[in-house]
């Protein structure tokens, strides 16, 4: 089981914090899929990155199987999640655990 709750992603630049969504909730059953859609810079990305734990949320927790998957190592992230870009980064000649 997948669940968010009460998260607000974005990101801080000095002392001013930027909120791209708030009070974000929902779960997902294992095998379920999410297509995240929208404008140029609505936060998508920010928001995704967030899901699979590449990114601190500004507040609320993303569980994963009842793990707190921002507390998770890399590796076990690795087999809690993933994420397929519809257009995957430009990272050439880079081992994926470099990346992550």
């Amino acid at each position: 089981m997948f669940i968010v709750e009460s998260l607000q992603s974005g990101y801080r630049q000095g002392k001013k914090t930027k909120v791209l969504h708030a009070n974000v909730g929902f779960a997902l059953e294992a095998g379920s899929l999410l297509l995240l859609a929208g404008k140029n810079g609505a936060g998508k990305s920010t928001l995704m990155q967030i899901l699979c734990g590449l990114q601190q949320p500004l507040s609320g927790t993303v569980m994963v199987n009842g793990q707190h998957l921002h507390t998770c190592s890399v590796t076990e992230k690795a087999g809690l999640v993933s994420m397929m870009y519809a257009h995957p980064p430009d990272v050439p000649l880079t081992l994926a655990k470099e990346v992550v």
